[in-house]
């Protein structure tokens, strides 16, 4: 197994695949020393000649990394990953670091025996070590409002069951919140709590109720449930929660009973009635009109007013006119009811930015404290620092827009909140003034609502690698750095190449000879299916997946049937009426591979769809999808190429296949 070490220097090789990088680079990087970097590259380059892969040195030049067996590199680089995964298994423990995160996951999910002797015969360390560490943790979940007691030389964490699972959030899930929900899945202190039905759940119910979930509000409930699950499990009790009455006659309340009926059933797991409690404050939390109590309307009366001064003394000192921005102050009208519905239900949420924030707008969000502390709303309550940046956003981008407030052309999509969308926005508006129009500005959630018929772009602050679109999709961050601005600019580029075919000839022939490998590589005669009869369309798909090269695993149709409903919950794969693209939210593959079914008599996919005849179910890999970069983009102008599609028709057979797709990945016509 590769240590942690190896495995971030590896990476940073597969980001560079094919090109030379100095061992400085990669120091910088991964953050070691240049010689560590040079002793660990000795070490990997006898390993991953094992397993298909070559390390090439070149003085000056530096280090290159190639595949030379695909399926052996691909199988060893998802089996190290998943190796480094687990946190239970005390043999890959390496740093002191691990064995923190085994301690902790042993107080907070295992339940068993947890005492110095034990720790230490376990992790194979003195006590004395162990109570060093002990003290670090007591000392991390204090500011979580937990502590850490001994009973009869036995350890165990002692606190309110919804400041636990914050604990637990922040600690083993922040990075998380970077990404989708989907991203969840296959994580290996969740592998056995059924995520996928709890997310697909928790979309069916919400959509069916017209309930509008934030992504992070999504996010959050989607790991609360998969906790009090594992917890639940284990014979954790959750505790009662105060206020339940008045709670119950609400919409939220209805819909979260019925996802506990959903859980029950499907996972045969026992819920506390609590736990609909539970579940119904995160359904409210995102409200605008619920504060927690019958007086919420007169708690508002004199928001706008307060929020107005705020925002006049804050732009007194920045010299812009904040207060008079109506657009601002209704958004922060809007932020409050939920932050308020927080802060009375004492629910905690992360926030991605908060550092990055602290960073680069350190001075901005000092005037925000400063100035939202004083709102008569805010002065009870102690607001911490995520909490902060969500109001500190609504501000940064009203700024960002006073700069230069010209509109522009692109589907935003944003995971962290309105105040976070409107900033990505209007950054954008300010860089690409001349290039781009923003259309919409959408959350992950409601990507399920949106038709991409006349978007160009995609710029998303959230990772959408293992969705297909066919449209080009950008992911960048929020506060949109210099090197987010290049790959957009990138993205430009070759929307203008796309469009303009006879200036890009040149490029285009001298990548003719890839496409045409990536071609061999991605479509193969035993995955090119021809249908005769009328099939339902699970009967479709069931004979699609078993032609997959891991079809023969235990459990894989059945579970890449469950991803492929799960992403298709998210947005629609049926485009131009007659073209579907189902793949799955989660990468199950170890290989990228496309199947296409081609219907002489047209599929049923769904009531808004029944006349499908090309169906291409796209298996990406759980290591690299190169090719499927290279191919899904002109998947788009299969869509549009109705010519193709009738060629096709008439004489569906894979050389035939073949001899049409080429042209269309050159970029040519047919």
């Amino acid at each position: 197994m590769l240590s942690k070490k190896e495995m971030s220097i590896l990476a940073a090789l597969l980001k560079y695949q094919g090109s030379y990088i100095s061992s400085q680079e990669i120091a910088k990087a991964v953050g070691l020393s240049d010689r560590t970097v040079r002793k660990y590259l000795k070490q990997l380059e006898e390993v991953l000649e094992q397993h298909g892969a070559l390390l090439l040195s070149k003085q000056s030049l530096g280090t290159q990394f190639l595949i030379k067996d695909a399926i052996a590199f691909d199988t060893f680089w998802i089996e190290q990953k998943n190796q480094h995964r687990a946190v239970s298994d005390v043999t890959k423990l390496e740093v002191a670091d691990d064995r923190e995160r085994y301690i902790i996951n042993k107080l907070f999910f295992e339940g068993g025996e947890c005492s110095l002797a034990s720790l230490s015969q376990e992790l194979f360390i003195s006590k004395t070590s162990i109570s060093q560490m002990l003290a670090d943790i007591r000392e991390m979940i204090a500011g979580y409002n937990l502590s850490l007691q001994v009973e009869h030389n036995h350890f165990h964490v002692k606190g309110k069951e919804e400041d636990t699972r914050h604990f637990i959030k922040d600690y083993f899930f922040l990075d998380s919140f970077n990404g989708s929900v989907f991203s969840l899945i296959g994580d290996e202190l969740l592998e056995k709590v059924h995520l996928s039905e709890i997310i697909h759940i928790v979309i069916k119910h919400s959509r069916n109720a017209g309930l509008k979930l934030a992504d992070f509000i999504l996010h959050n409930l989607v790991l609360h449930l998969a906790l009090a699950i594992k917890r639940l499990k284990k014979g954790h009790p959750i505790q009662s929660l105060s206020g339940l009455e008045n709670l119950l006659n609400t919409e939220e309340y209805q819909v979260a009973q019925a996802m506990i009926n959903d859980l029950d059933a499907t996972l045969g797991i026992h819920f506390p009635e609590q736990e609909v409690a539970y579940v119904t404050i995160h359904l409210r939390s995102g409200r605008s009109n619920f504060l927690g109590s019958d007086d919420s309307s007169s708690s508002f009366d004199s928001l706008e007013e307060h929020i107005g001064l705020a925002l006049r003394k804050m732009g007194e000192e920045l010299a812009l006119p904040l207060e008079e921005d109506s657009h601002l102050i209704n958004n922060l009208k809007s932020h409050f009811a939920p932050l308020l519905s927080r802060l009375v239900n004492h629910i905690q949420l992360f926030n991605p930015l908060t550092d990055e924030i602290k960073q680069e707008y350190g001075p901005v969000l000092d005037l925000v404290k400063e100035y939202f502390m004083e709102l008569p709303e805010l002065a009870s309550y102690e607001i911490s620092d995520d909490e902060w940046v969500y109001i500190a956003l609504h501000v940064l981008a009203t700024i960002e827009k006073l700069s230069q407030q010209q509109k522009k052309r692109v589907l935003v999509v944003c995971a962290t909140g309105i105040g976070s969308a409107r900033m990505l926005k209007n950054r954008l508006e300010r860089e690409f003034s001349r290039d781009i129009e923003i259309e919409d500005v959408v959350s992950y959630f409601d990507l399920a609502q949106r038709d991409f018929k006349d978007i160009d772009l995609i710029i998303s602050s959230i990772d959408l690698s293992g969705l297909l679109f066919l449209v080009p999709v950008v992911q960048v961050g929020v506060l949109l750095n210099q090197k987010d601005i290049e790959k957009i600019k990138t993205s430009l580029n070759n929307i203008v190449i796309k469009n303009h075919p006879v200036d890009a000839k040149s490029d285009l022939a001298s990548r003719t000879e890839k496409l045409d490998l990536n071609l061999e590589e991605i479509f193969q005669a035993d995955q090119f299916l021809v249908f005769d009869e009328k099939l339902a369309k699970k009967e479709v798909l069931d004979i699609m997946i078993a032609r997959l090269k891991e079809a023969e695993n235990a459990g894989f149709i059945e579970a890449f049937h469950q991803q492929l409903q799960l992403r298709e919950s998210l947005s629609p794969v049926v485009f131009g009426e007659v073209l579907a693209f189902p793949h799955p939210a989660k990468a199950l593959s170890i290989q990228e591979q496309i199947v296409v079914g081609i219907f002489k008599t047209p599929l049923e996919w769904s009531e808004s769809a029944p006349h499908v005849r090309f169906v291409f179910l796209i298996s990406p890999s759980m290591s690299r999808n190169d090719v499927l970069k290279e191919v899904s983009p002109k998947l788009v102008d299969f869509v549009e190429n109705t010519s193709l599609q009738r060629k096709l028709l008439e004489n569906p057979n894979f050389e035939i296949f073949k001899k049409l797709f080429i042209p269309l990945l050159r970029g040519g016509g047919n």
